[in-house]
């Protein structure tokens, strides 16, 4: 049987029909009874002699074998490796000295193939020889799972202390059919720290390394484990082990670069907070140079030209400074907007002057909100200048205001209402006609923002903007 399987099987199996045989699996079937009741699949495997020595109904599900005895007589070296048996064999050596052995497999029960979490156990037969216990515990946690199939695959070749390939489980031959894999000179590291290889694992037990290989799936990132074991009554060989680690490879490229793209947004935010902050400062510091010059002036004209050309830039100025203060760096809110500016030209032409804001949320982009906030600043303006003064004492039905801001928004458009409770406009007043220079301003940015305006009078002056919300963001 030894040479059959050169060599590597080097004890005779038992069997049922020797005395001898039959006393040891009748001891061990007794002392291992209570465990036919368990529902996780358990076997006694002897790594040795290649046979599986015992298994309760679930383990026996696991091979398809019809029963202990069916199981024993398979020649189950025919379907494995010697790579596997050394495997196994240090399991029980490292077992045996105390330590615990804990790996993920798939195994296919009744065709259905799952992964189980195997733990290795030491059994002394009644004639003194030891054999693994090995328990698969059934439906493992799907956390668990998820944590240890990517680090646990069980990829193993078996190397001579030359370093020549013996054997391979299937998954290490199907890798190795596209590398030089026949010795370990193609895959260790080439530095020195690799050169007296089998001298490391003699003192260090355990060598690491990682290397990129091709599979079926691809070329895939491998951690190798080169681990010095014994194979029976053989000198020492070596272990190879791959672990697939390319998702958590991955996983780390991705949360670095995620990590230095939210660095970068981050910079440039700050970047750009800082520009609207000093846009924002620049601007009032040319409008407070315009309030000074305006109070330098003794013409009457001049001086209230240079006031509104303050509060333009003011209005401009508060863009930058709500660019500046929330977290969107590109978007402003309309409504918010017209409240700050409007309390703004409140304080300047009428502060004892009701003023209302009603609005949706509708945001802007600073190429929107410049001309829209320059028309509000106009049309406010003139509101609290000419229909603030005559307005009457009593207010009507619903109405608490003298000047009144209303901003809607449909699914195409946006509209923004001006109206105050003054006078009213001249009869002969026509929009697209007059030369002051605040309505020149208007309809240069209403051509800009494709918006049609209307002046009307409604119990006061009445202005209309409508611009379609393709130019809203």
């Amino acid at each position: 049987m030894s040479g059959e399987h050169g060599g590597w099987r080097l004890s005779r199996r038992y069997r049922l029909d020797e005395p001898e045989g039959r006393a040891v699996l009748d001891g061990l079937a007794q002392r291992l009874a209570g465990l036919d009741l368990l529902d996780t699949p358990i076997w006694v495997f002897d790594a040795e002699r290649c046979q599986c020595l015992w298994a309760n109904p679930p383990g026996l599900l696991v091979w398809r074998a019809a029963s202990v005895a069916d199981l024993m007589d398979r020649d189950v070296a025919t379907t494995q490796s010697e790579a596997v048996y050394a495997l196994l064999n240090d399991y029980l050596r490292r077992v045996d000295a105390g330590g615990e052995v804990g790996v993920w497999v798939t195994l296919d029960p009744q065709g259905t193939s799952r992964r189980f979490y195997q733990t290795h156990h030491v059994v002394t037969l009644a004639d003194g020889r030891k054999a693994l216990l090995i328990e698969a515990r059934n439906e493992p946690p799907a956390e668990e799972m998820l944590a240890f199939a990517a680090n646990h695959t069980m990829t193993i070749g078996l190397y001579d202390h030359e370093g020549r390939l013996i054997s391979g489980n299937p998954p290490f031959v199907a890798i190795a059919k596209g590398h030089p894999m026949n010795t370990l000179r193609g895959l260790l590291p080439q530095t020195g720290d690799y050169d007296d290889w089998f001298a490391r694992l003699t003192d260090e037990n355990t060598v690491a390394f990682e290397t990129e290989l091709g599979t079926d799936r691809g070329r895939r990132w491998f951690r190798c484990e080169l681990r010095r074991v014994l194979s029976g009554e053989r000198a020492a060989q070596a272990m190879l082990s791959l672990f697939d680690v390319t998702e958590s490879k991955l996983a780390l490229a991705e949360a670095a670069h995620r990590i230095a793209v939210d660095t970068s947004l981050r910079e440039k935010e700050t970047l750009l907070q800082e520009i609207h902050h000093r846009v924002k400062n620049n601007l009032q510091i040319i409008s407070s140079l315009l309030m000074l010059q305006a109070d330098k002036t003794s013409s009457d004209d001049a001086r209230r030209a240079l006031e509104e050309s303050a509060q333009r830039v003011i209005s401009m100025a508060l863009i930058h400074q709500h660019l500046y203060g929330v977290e969107s760096l590109e978007l402003i809110d309309l409504s918010d907007y017209a409240r700050d500016l409007a309390r703004s030209l409140r304080a300047i032409f009428a502060p004892r002057a009701r003023v209302l804001v009603e609005g949706d949320m509708i945001e802007l982009n600073i190429d929107i909100a410049v001309p829209v906030g320059l028309i509000l600043n106009e049309l406010v303006t003139n509101a609290l200048k000419y229909g603030v003064a005559n307005a009457q004492a009593d207010d009507a039905p619903g109405q608490n205001w003298d000047v009144l801001v209303t901003i809607t928004a449909t699914s195409e458009r946006v509209h923004i209402t001006v109206s105050d409770r003054g006078p009213g406009l001249p009869a002969d007043y026509d929009p697209s006609r007059s030369g002051t220079l605040g309505l020149e301003l208007i309809r240069a940015l209403t051509r800009q923002l494709r918006a049609s305006f209307e002046a009307t009078t409604d119990g006061g002056a009445r202005f209309d903007l409508d611009f379609p919300r393709a130019a809203v963001r």
